[in-house]
């Protein structure tokens, strides 16, 4: 019997060292066992009011189970957070608009910057073109807000990295879009485009002799083009890309006629336009384009002065082409913006009368 008192009496006094040893233990480490990290730096206390895990007026200890779980709990935000390194965080997607000051990551763009008309827009897109003669149309991905509307110019930055020019139309993630006053350059040859339409099959060459120099030829000029025409205006150039018409930009100084043409309202552009280009002898298909480029600009201005030029555009950027097509119609006009009417001399326009190997080209200029 006293060798079970003695050792049930050793048993109470090592549960009573234990005890102890707990609760100096739970006190030892209450800066641990109280703080939690917040999001914003600063720490809070995780547990109850009535709880002093330190020990309470009445020397009660944090219970072991609640200790356990804090302390691990604690031990794994202190991991997480010193092995999350801002450059394993993936990157957000670019969100226009938003100025995120939280963000720490560091960005390294090469910026590109460009000019562009838009056309539509949707969520979070928008297309939209080069408000200057080019085939090229773009998707750019971006929220345009309320003041932008169709037609209306911009000036796009975007990174490089991400501008996908292989796309059709070319896809580019915009870092920011603003509103830009943009104008035509006078003494500028914009979009003339030339349609071949022989009557078979044919190996065509295209040399221009311009009084200028070339800024910009669709496909690449070198010393002329050598293509494949087809009846119905198809181009295959020499690598097998296909264009439906042959596309030259220039800058020179020519003296352009302006003595006869016609004052139009801006209003009313694309109806004077429909008429004398089919008088002139413009296909419906060469008038849209023709129109798709040209009346947005016109319809801007209050009245334009516009004046379709004859040897003083064709003496200055001769064509030359093999074989030699039966017939060939080079509509040039040159426009200058108003803001009022003026009097003009009506010009005498002449008609064009398709035949044989035909060759049409239309283009443009803008006289301040």
């Amino acid at each position: 019997m006293k060798k079970l008192i003695n050792s049930l009496t050793a048993v109470f006094l090592v549960l009573v060292i234990v005890f102890a040893a707990a609760c100096a233990y739970g006190s030892a480490d209450a800066s641990i066992t109280t703080e939690e990290y917040s999001d914003n730096g600063t720490t809070e206390n995780t547990f109850p009011a009535d709880i002093d895990v330190a020990g309470d007026a009445a020397g009660r200890c944090m219970p072991a189970s609640d200790f356990f779980e804090t302390t691990v709990n604690r031990i794994l935000t202190t991991r997480i957070e010193e092995k999350t390194d801002v450059n394993d965080i993936p990157d957000k997607p670019i969100n226009p608009g938003i100025n995120d000051e939280t963000e720490t990551t560091e960005r390294k763009y090469t910026i590109g910057s460009m000019t562009l008309e838009i056309n539509e827009s949707g969520d979070g897109w928008f297309t939209a073109c080069h408000p200057w003669p080019s085939p090229l149309k773009y998707k750019v991905i971006y929220d345009l807000g309320d003041e932008f509307k169709s037609g209306d110019f911009v000036e796009v930055e975007y990174n490089t990295d991400e501008f996908d020019s292989e796309a059709s139309p070319v896809v580019l993630r915009a870092l920011s879009v603003k509103k830009t006053d943009y104008k035509l350059e006078t003494n500028v040859c914009y979009k003339p485009v030339i349609y071949l339409y022989p009557e078979e099959k044919a190996e065509v060459s295209v040399k221009l002799n311009y009084n200028g120099k070339l800024t910009y030829t669709i496909p690449d000029y070198k010393d002329g083009w050598s293509v494949t025409a087809y009846p119905g205006g198809q181009i295959v150039n020499s690598d097998g890309t296909q264009y439906p018409y042959l596309f030259w930009e220039g800058v020179g100084e020519t003296d352009y006629n302006l003595s006869e043409g016609f004052c139009v309202k801006g209003s009313d552009a694309e109806k004077f336009l429909c008429e004398k280009l089919a008088l002139m002898g413009l296909s419906k298909s060469e008038i849209e384009d023709f129109n798709e480029f040209w009346v947005p600009f016109l319809k801007r201005n209050p009245y334009n002065r516009i004046c379709f030029q004859t040897t003083a555009y064709t003496d200055n950027a001769e064509l030359v082409i093999s074989p030699k097509p039966d017939s060939v119609l080079r509509v040039f006009m040159v426009y200058t913006p108003l803001e009022a009417p003026i009097l003009i001399k009506d010009q005498t326009l002449d008609t064009f009368e398709r035949k044989g190997f035909a060759v049409v080209e239309w283009g443009g200029a803008v006289v301040y």
